[in-house]
């Protein structure tokens, strides 16, 4: 009726679960990713939790959609069966024969335990998902705990994935379901959305069905159908289906929030089920890319099979030098070659020998300059190292003029361990007496025990030992941010910086020599911490400047570095 009249192809808020108007938000893809995550460790029960409308079945379409080919599901969407009838709906899925005529319970879980040790022993994976999992009576999750008993050394033979209602974590709490609820391993509520994820949702139905690039549901109309739905999809679809219909009828062009209003009023019979506020954070929340985004994050020794391009610290150095690569030499050494710089403009002079006393570097700062013009210089070169040719007459407009060129400051209070992961040119501060510091340039790191540094233009080669000791542990060095980001990287971030995050790391899976590692899906917070482990970062789950730095080392960055092979 009112397709024509807006120039839509088709209905666009039709309440039939269609693929191609497939949204996924950030909470759905973190969802999708809890699943993938629980499904792939194989051990436990998965549970999804989620009010009515919410986009439950939505993310077990989604599920089922990527399901690899060595692992087979049972999908039971009708879970109001007794015992019997279940255990003969799990064999219909599984495709297990059974003889009619012998088809007690304590046969038929034998012939599912068969047929879960045959697919073992060809490299397959079992499934079991339940969806409406709430309707489920006591003894038939019982029984369904039963199933799981059967395991090997290593994983579960059955792997259970139960998505219903929100009661039915309540179910898990009442006391003859104990031990089920120990099973648990992974759980996930998704809630409604928020009012800017409602608006996108809105833009991405309408574009699906072929509609205007004008908006046909203005600002007003936006905020006022998330608060009568409460962000729930469902409510969503009905509401602004039949607010269209209503704007069609009266000759309008856009859907005000009076049509939203007179909607919901004939729609909504009841105000919807309580939910509680949503955080400041979740209402920053972006619209996700679809679940096609979420790849494959490789655990475990993954990095240590990545290929690394010449100046990027091989995996071992990422971690904390031992204190015998420390220590290395105790006198300066000469540098035979002239150093080469990598940026356009003046080139420093070939190094000199330098000196230090045992424990202070002021040896190296001649008495002629004043400290702010050490400053100065370090700040100027960093910025040529970057390809930025500025003039710097303040300290206090380094950053902001590195920011003007689309960098960021990082500073710090760091050691040696930090300084050889991150890789990159930095400013540092020495200490030339007991009580005040200078400033400096790290230049190269070459091998485990040579730092070379300038100073007023001029190049020093020190011993790992000797850089230790002067140095007062202030480090100062630029990076790029992706352009999604915004600050660290959550599971609260938006979708759009999760899904960037994501692709990184499946980017680096993809550059692995290691075609045998297991690949899986984690929730966002999972897969941050575990990259963070495996460079010997603190695995906090937030991927902030560090965490982004190393991660564009891995993948090869083609940001100025500092680390050479000795």
């Amino acid at each position: 009726m009112y397709t024509n009249y807006f120039g839509l192809k088709e209905k666009p808020f039709s309440i039939a679960p269609n693929p191609k108007y497939l949204y996924m938000s950030a909470q759905h893809q973190d969802a999708l990713a809890h699943l993938l995550y629980g499904l792939q460790e194989g051990e436990g029960f998965v549970l999804l939790t989620g009010d009515i409308g919410t986009g439950k079945t939505t993310i077990c379409r989604s599920l089922l959609e990527q399901i690899p080919s060595h692992v087979e599901v049972a999908y039971i969407f009708n879970p109001k069966l007794s015992i019997a009838d279940l255990l003969l709906s799990i064999c219909d899925e599984f495709k297990i024969k059974l003889k009619e005529k012998n088809t007690s319970i304590k046969r038929v879980i034998a012939r599912i335990n068969m047929h879960l040790l045959q697919q073992h022993a060809l490299g397959k994976h079992s499934v079991l998902i339940i969806d409406e999992a709430q309707n489920l009576s006591i003894d038939v999750l019982e029984q369904i705990r039963l199933l799981t008993n059967l395991e090997t050394n290593s994983k579960k033979l059955l792997q259970i994935i139960l998505i219903g209602q929100p009661e039915l974590k309540d179910v898990f709490l009442k006391p003859e379901l104990e031990q089920l609820a120990q099973r648990v391993t992974a759980r996930y509520h998704i809630g409604p959305l928020s009012a800017q994820e409602v608006e996108r949702y809105v833009r991405h139905r309408i574009f699906i069905a072929g509609g205007p690039q004008a908006a046909l549901f203005d600002k007003r109309a936006v905020k006022t159908l998330h608060r009568v739905t409460r962000g729930v999809p469902r409510l969503i679809n009905t509401v602004a289906d039949r607010a269209l219909l209503a704007a069609y009828s009266q000759s309008h062009a856009q859907v005000s929030a009076k049509e939203i209003k007179a909607a919901a009023k004939e729609l909504i019979s009841r105000p919807p089920p309580r939910i509680f506020s949503l955080t400041k954070l979740q209402t920053q929340q972006l619209a996700g890319a679809m679940g096609l985004l979420i790849f494959a994050f490789v655990a475990g020794n993954l990095f240590q099979h990545t290929q690394f391009n010449d100046t990027t610290p091989p995996v071992g150095m990422l971690n904390a030098p031992t204190d015998s690569a420390l220590q290395a030499t105790t006198d300066v050494g000469d540098s035979s070659q002239p150093y080469q710089t990598r940026f356009t403009g003046t080139a420093p002079p070939s190094s000199q020998i330098s000196s230090l006393s045992s424990q202070h570097a002021e040896n190296l700062f001649p008495a002629t300059l004043d400290p702010l013009d050490y400053r100065l210089a370090a700040h100027k070169i960093l910025l040529q190292r970057w390809g930025v040719s500025a003039p710097i007459t303040n300290p206090s407009s380094f950053c902001e003029t590195a920011a003007s060129h689309q960098l960021q400051c990082l500073s710090i209070q760091g050691n040696m361990a930090q300084l050889i992961r991150l890789n990159r040119p930095a400013v540092v501060q020495l200490k030339t007496s007991i009580n005040t510091s200078n400033t400096a340039f790290i230049s190269r790191i070459i091998g485990d025990n040579r730092i070379e540094l300038i100073i007023a233009g001029q190049t020093h080669s020190l011993s790992a030992s000797q850089f230790q000791h002067a140095w007062t542990g202030e480090l100062t060095l630029l990076w790029k941010p992706p352009t999604v980001y915004s600050k660290a990287i959550s599971s609260q971030s938006s979708a759009r910086e999760i899904s960037w995050f994501r692709k990184q790391l499946s980017a680096l899976a993809a550059k692995a020599d290691n075609t045998n590692a297991p690949v899986f899906i984690a929730p966002i917070a999972i897969q941050i911490k575990r990259f963070q482990d495996s460079v010997g970062l603190k695995p906090d789950g937030f991927a902030g400047p560090e965490t982004i730095i190393l991660l564009n080392n891995l993948l090869g960055s083609d940001s100025p570095s500092i680390w050479e092979a000795g």
